[in-house]
């Protein structure tokens, strides 16, 4: 079994990750962490001043994306399941698909924000692409701030 989590730091995808943590696994379980970074959108040259500063913004969201990935990791090894990890870049959703073909993927974990209202309409989601899109199958797991909190306590 190869279990892919998408992970960008957030409690929605602690959540996922506790999910996959609190589980068993068959023994021969491969688990690996992803985070992606969405480069900058605008190319700006050095005339606007703000090429630097993007190059920070950019290695920003990087270190971000490892400390997501640390963190996930460390609640992997809590459970006492290892994991493998790399940090993407591109468009997230294309990416996380992408990899989970790549790297023979049996299950993709995402979180999601549990949108609700218009905001469920709207399209756009990372987890509503992947479960969409995804060559294998997708667990979303939505996030509820009380219950989860009960749960992980």
């Amino acid at each position: 079994m190869r279990i892919l989590i998408a992970t960008d730091g957030s409690q929605h995808s602690e959540a996922a990750v506790h999910s996959v943590a609190r589980r068993s696994w068959p023994k021969l379980t491969e688990i690996k962490l992803v985070s992606v970074v969405d480069p900058a959108e605008l190319i700006i040259g050095p005339l606007y001043g703000l090429a630097e500063q993007i190059g920070r913004t950019e290695e920003m969201k990087k270190e971000r994306a490892q400390e997501a990935i640390n963190a996930a990791s460390r609640i992997l090894d809590s459970a006492g399941l290892k994991s493998t990890w790399d940090v993407l870049e591109g468009e997230t959703k294309t990416r996380i698909i992408d990899e989970a073909k790549a790297w023979g993927a049996d299950l993709v974990v995402v979180g999601a924000r549990g949108r609700s209202g218009i905001d469920h309409m709207t399209p756009g989601s990372v987890s509503e692409a992947v479960a969409m899109r995804a060559h294998c199958s997708v667990e979303v797991i939505p996030y509820r701030a009380q219950s989860y909190r009960a749960k992980a306590s």
